[in-house]
């Protein structure tokens, strides 16, 4: 309930855009419009060489919903993808659970990438995430397929995870069932490189090994504190003694086996799908992360048993703990402040006594997202203007890149002003530390300082010809 009540705001992240097509699709037909508005987002992915069914499905309803239920339904899904994995290991545990429980939970806080996800409405991959939760809690093998199905519609990369479970249905001799899955993870990754070889936005991104030091030095650093945790509890467990347990519980344990080595194999294979794409933010490592490290867990509960010393146990807990801490911390405090920072020059804006002021900020999309959060906060009725550049100087900021506009970007000076305008330069700079590059002139007065960002006053004239 606290959390709903934060001064919440979209994020600067493709979400403006997204609420503002959302209430003219609502404004034009209603409910009924919304669907209208899944199928353009289709469309525009088609072009752009992007698969993802589950995301024109469900995000025209995400962004009818106000910015705190949104927000609140992302926290939902956060908790799911976080606790899900406990459940499990409290299945596979037996007796003195709490220290592999506890540290399932402290694995998924120390996932860094896991919180950009969360403060971020847009990304898809903790959607995708949250239905491979649900279906690894579902009852019914044929229930997790249709949510495996699902996520994979969200992000294609997660398409792996259904032909792993093929796999390892056919070792079992399911063979409907897993002829049912393959088909399913094939046609969706088949599908998906088809349009990315046509695609004006994917086209682009070929595998080099030239790619692979960065990926391997994003894995490890945000890797690295969920891999700590994972570390520390195996060091307080030993080789699992023999159970007398009948056939029912071996067939049980067996398949829950199975879901250690699905996921673990999935992250990997996720992981060799993001080398095209050499990304260096943090939200893309998320999915292969939290795959990785929730099969490892599954497969070390599995196969081990608590040790009997019991210094090792609060050693282990300690480490874990202190890693979830630390992370958890950074986390919500980075995606506090970039909720201020976006709350706070917005609410500058809107102070501002000038009829029709004139913002620049250091921020290409951040910039663009200002401009319709003010238009949709005020129903059209705040006149003046974002752009991205110090006071004065046009950038190359490709507003076509950020409104999912048809075709290949047309970059342009997005800085300059519109027709009819007679100042050429901003009267306010707001400078984002999240945004690097463009500094300040040393002579602009500071007018505030913002969470992540200050606000400077420049010496516009008022005039130039």
């Amino acid at each position: 309930m606290l959390w709903a009540l934060l001064p919440w705001e979209w994020s600067l992240v493709d979400d403006a855009l997204y609420v503002e097509q959302s209430r003219a699709a609502r404004s034009a037909d209603g409910l009924l419009g919304l669907f209208q508005m899944g199928w353009d987002m289709r469309e525009a992915d088609v072009g752009a060489g992007v698969f993802r069914p589950s995301f024109y499905a469900i995000e025209p309803w995400f962004y009818a919903l106000p910015v705190a239920g949104a927000r609140t339904l992302r926290l939902a899904l956060f908790l799911l993808v976080l606790l899900a994995p406990a459940v499990l290991v409290r299945r596979l545990a037996g007796g003195r659970w709490a220290l592999a429980v506890g540290t399932a939970v402290a694995v998924g806080l120390a996932n860094r990438a896991l919180y950009d996800q969360l403060f971020f409405p847009s990304l898809q991959e903790l959607w995708g995430l949250a239905f491979i939760a649900l279906g690894l809690l579902a009852p019914r093998p044929w229930l997790r397929t249709v949510a495996w199905v699902i996520a994979a519609g969200w992000k294609a990369p997660f398409a792996w995870l259904l032909l792993v479970y093929a796999l390892s249905l056919a070792v079992r001799r399911r063979w409907l069932h897993a002829a049912v899955t393959a088909a399913a993870g094939l046609g969706s990754i088949l599908y998906s490189a088809y349009l990315q070889r046509s695609g004006w936005y994917t086209a682009g991104y070929t595998f080099t090994f030239d790619d692979l030091p960065r990926i391997v030095e994003s894995t490890v650093k945000w890797g690295a504190a969920p891999g700590l945790a994972l570390i520390a509890l195996a060091a307080t467990r030993g080789r699992r003694e023999g159970r007398d347990e009948g056939g029912a519980a071996v067939r049980a344990r067996r398949d829950q086996l199975h879901d250690g080595y699905i996921l673990l194999g999935t992250g990997l294979l996720y992981l060799a799908t993001l080398t095209p794409w050499s990304p260096g933010s943090s939200y893309y490592f998320a999915p292969p992360i939290w795959l990785g490290a929730t099969g490892l867990l599954l497969i070390l509960v599995q196969h081990t048993s608590p040790r009997e010393l019991a210094w090792p146990r609060w050693g282990a807990a300690a480490v874990a703990a202190a890693c979830a801490a630390a992370v958890a911390f950074i986390g919500l405090r980075d995606g506090l402040l970039r909720n201020a920072f976006v709350v706070e020059t917005r609410d500058f804006a809107l102070s501002v006594s000038d009829e029709r002021p004139l913002i620049a900020m250091n921020g290409c999309e951040a910039s663009i997202r200002f401009q319709q959060l003010l238009t949709l906060r005020t129903d059209g009725r705040w006149q003046g203007r974002f752009s991205h550049g110090t006071a004065g100087e046009p950038s190359s900021c490709d507003p076509s890149f950020m409104t999912l506009q048809p075709g290949p970007p047309t970059f342009f000076a997005f800085a300059a002003p519109p027709a009819g305008e007679s100042r050429s330069c901003a009267a306010y700079y707001v400078e984002g530390t999240d945004y690097p590059g463009l500094p300040h002139d040393a002579a602009w007065r500071v007018l505030r300082h913002t969470a992540r960002g200050t606000v400077y006053a420049t010496p516009c004239p008022a005039e130039r010809p």
